[in-house]
């Protein structure tokens, strides 16, 4: 965003709300900076991280924003945090969606505040289904069960799954990309019908 000027206010509200969808996992706030100046912790903002009980939502609120930033009016300030799609995440589609607002002083008569219209981004991850047989491809062709192999990135490392279901004779089998800490395999087993479907691959 960028630090209106607050000349008329006493002291001004100024807070980075993010809504982040089912599909992400919150990590950190990396940074908060006016311009390439690094603002502190706790001393020139507090960060609330996203939990259930509060719609998911971090909030990154300034502090003593008109005294500590009015001379900065017209500059940017940028927040930066990451997050991971995790095993919520949507696959293809409409993708998942991160929506930013700000919310700020808009009276200098009352203590009455405004939201920004929310900046949405997607963020996507896809997947596919892998159909093992024997002789022509076909409903009526002879699936392979208990078929193991291996996914591989570009470089040829083997890709590590966490198994969703184990699938069956009329159920696929589910894998999805394993979480960083998450203990998973690279061997993959078909079910009985032969089928795997993989997620949370990225494009």
């Amino acid at each position: 965003s960028t630090i209106p000027d607050m000349s008329a206010y006493d002291t001004y509200t100024f807070n980075f709300k993010d809504t982040l969808s089912k599909g992400l996992t919150f990590g950190q706030v990396k940074s908060v900076k006016v311009e390439n100046v690094t603002l502190t912790e706790n001393t020139d903002y507090t960060v609330t991280t996203p939990t259930a009980s509060n719609n998911n939502t971090l909030t990154v609120a300034m502090k003593d924003f008109k005294t500590k930033q009015q001379a900065n009016a017209g500059k940017k300030i940028t927040v930066t945090y990451t997050a991971t799609l995790n095993e919520n995440a949507v696959v293809g589609g409409a993708g998942n969606v991160n929506s930013a607002k700000i919310q700020y002083s808009n009276n200098p008569s009352t203590n009455g505040t405004g939201e920004s219209e929310p900046s949405k981004v997607r963020v996507f991850t896809y997947g596919f289904t892998v159909d093992k047989y024997t002789g022509d491809y076909g409903e009526n062709a002879t699936r392979l069960a208990g078929a193991e192999f291996t996914l591989a990135h570009k470089d040829g490392s083997a890709i590590s799954f966490v198994q969703v279901s184990a699938g069956s004779a009329t159920a696929n089998a589910v894998y999805r990309v394993a979480k960083a800490g998450e203990t998973g395999t690279t061997t993959i087993t078909t079910p009985a019908n032969g089928k795997v479907v993989f997620e949370g691959l990225k494009n």
